[in-house]
């Protein structure tokens, strides 16, 4: 969980980003975002919705599903799926790569300044802009063996 000072900043530097991208800064939009910021589980949108729904019981599961797809659009978050799941979605932009569970799907952040230099061979790049990579250990994790 973010400390509740960083949580407060991050949710500060969405709203000021959202008013310069002319996004209006909703409650709705508020609460996805906040939820998501505030937990590193990599969530689907209905678990997501799960989260929010005891503090806003109006919301609906449709209002996430676009919010989501509003912030990955203008960069707010990032979506990851891995193969044969649903989306998950992250508040975390930090250059970052996933330990993911085969077993139950928990998914698990990696720093590592060395997997983000990883390059290609020039012959796999000559006719392809590279633009974002993120690197996924498939495993099962300490709560699944």
């Amino acid at each position: 969980m973010e400390s509740q000072t960083h949580l407060n900043q991050k949710v500060q530097r969405f709203s000021e980003e959202c008013r310069q991208k002319g996004l209006s800064v909703t409650h709705q939009r508020l609460a996805v975002y906040k939820k998501l910021a505030a937990t590193k589980s990599h969530p689907t949108v209905e678990e997501l919705y799960d989260l929010i729904v005891p503090d806003f019981p109006m919301m609906s599961l449709a209002t996430v599903y676009k919010t989501l797809e509003t912030f990955e659009k203008h960069g707010f978050v990032s979506k990851t799926r891995p193969t044969g799941e649903k989306a998950r979605f992250d508040a975390n932009l930090n250059p970052h790569h996933h330990l993911v569970c085969k077993v139950c799907g928990c998914i698990e952040d990696v720093y590592d300044e060395a997997l983000s230099r990883i390059n290609l061979p020039d012959t796999k790049t000559s006719n392809f802009r590279i633009e974002d990579f993120r690197v996924d250990f498939r495993g099962v994790c300490s709560e699944c063996q």
